[in-house]
């Protein structure tokens, strides 16, 4: 009985000390096989005729957010002007994430028509450092917990407008540089039906939902969590590099 003890603390102790290879949690997170509707949604959005509504990219996270936003609004802050800027508008990292999305639209070789941002600094930033440039102003695009309840109906309404008219030319897309916490919440006026199967503000910073018009009707008819899984979906990575010297070992 204690020569099964003893072997069996000795065989615990030589399996903490055998060096295992370190597993990288990020790795976890990264499915290297893209999901397969990933795939199928990427080429329709590569095929143009959708509007595309982003959540901003990174902010740094401050508690009274929404109440920094509000004076934003009302006062008409530019982004450059914001007294506040660490509250509203892009983090360092943020400004790369942008930088990022835009780089992998253009990878895929998506069109962009029409760019219309909130008045929210982060989000105009993010359409910049994105794609380059905003065509309009919408506040209608405010994610709502900066807005009064009181006024959301009014709010709702007025982005239903504004997504209804919106509908880009044949090949291209219209971006929608907004927030999370304005889809969901808007329920039964603007998005008419979910098709996505979860909820339309359940995704990251960078996430967007693919958005088409049909007739007066508004159909979201597929999410991204993050511009990480449009990039996997549709970026193919060389195998080899142009100048790499392949030898074949000689018997």
């Amino acid at each position: 009985m204690l020569c099964s003890k003893a072997f069996a603390i000795v065989l615990g102790i030589l399996t903490l000390l055998i060096p295992r290879e370190p597993v990288v949690a990020a790795e976890l997170a990264i499915n290297p096989a893209a999901d397969s509707q990933d795939i199928v949604w990427g080429k329709k959005v590569v095929e143009g005729g959708y509007i595309l509504h982003f959540r901003h990219a990174n902010r740094e996270k401050w508690i009274d957010v929404t109440a920094f936003d509000a004076i934003e609004l009302l006062k008409n802050y530019e982004p450059e002007a914001v007294p506040f800027k660490r509250a509203t508008c892009l983090s360092e990292q943020g400004v790369h994430e942008a930088q990022l999305m835009g780089s992998v639209f253009e990878a895929a070789r998506v069109q962009i028509e029409t760019i219309i941002s909130s008045p929210s600094c982060r989000s105009r930033q993010t359409a910049q450092h994105a794609f380059g440039r905003i065509d309009m102003i919408s506040n209608s695009l405010l994610h709502r917990t900066a807005i009064p309840v009181r006024q959301h109906l009014a709010f709702n309404t007025s982005l239903r407008k504004l997504i209804l008219n919106s509908q880009p030319t044949r090949g291209k897309n219209t971006i929608l540089s907004g927030h999370a916490g304005t889809l969901r919440l808007d329920s039964g006026i603007v998005i008419d039906r979910n098709e996505t199967g979860e909820g339309l503000d359940e995704r990251d910073e960078t996430g967007f939902v693919v958005l088409e018009v049909v007739g007066e009707q508004i159909i979201a008819r597929y999410k991204y969590r993050s511009i990480m899984h449009f990039a996997h979906a549709m970026i193919e990575l060389p195998v080899t590099r142009e100048d790499e010297q392949v030898t074949e070992n000689e018997d």
